[in-house]
């Protein structure tokens, strides 16, 4: 049951984990990424890997993970940052990370929550669990998590979310 609820629930009786790509007409493939990671505020598409980069420059900054609720029809961008010890989340440090995307990306990349977390979700195969973040946010049902190397963390990103 849960392998069918991960990969044959979106697309019944179809395989679907997730990655989308383009095959050009010569045959060859491009992989385009997680399709449930994509963050699209006012219609831009962000993939998380474009705010990693800058994040993963910012020295106190140990880990990362970004999400975007939808709201309205646009998805409102979460970062969550596991700090690096003595380090703490304080408006200096948000000026800074905003900053950083603002001129390394673009002004959409700057989420609308920058929150501090112990832990960053992730497979038991190194993966961060963008989607699953995701749907805690939407408080949509979390069917599976069987893959969670780390499901303790999950509770520090459910609750009432406030900046």
């Amino acid at each position: 049951e849960r392998l069918y609820q991960s990969y044959f629930s979106v697309y019944p009786g179809v395989w679907y984990h997730g990655d989308n790509l383009y095959i050009h007409e010569s045959g060859h493939c491009k992989l385009l990424g997680r399709s449930d990671a994509i963050l699209n505020p006012c219609g831009v598409r962000i993939g998380p890997a474009e705010i990693y980069n800058v994040i993963e420059t910012i020295s106190e900054i140990q880990d990362s993970i970004v999400a975007g609720k939808m709201v309205d029809g646009n998805d409102t961008i979460y970062l969550f940052v596991q700090l690096k010890p003595d380090a703490v989340l304080d408006s200096q440090l948000k000026k800074k990370i905003v900053k950083a995307l603002r001129t390394e990306c673009s002004p959409r990349h700057v989420p609308g929550y920058i929150l501090s977390v112990p832990e960053i979700p992730y497979t038991s195969n190194g993966k961060k669990m963008e989607g699953i973040v995701k749907k805690i946010l939407e408080k949509k049902a979390i069917s599976n998590l069987g893959s969670v190397k780390n499901p303790d963390c999950l509770k520090f990103f459910s609750g009432d979310i406030k900046k």
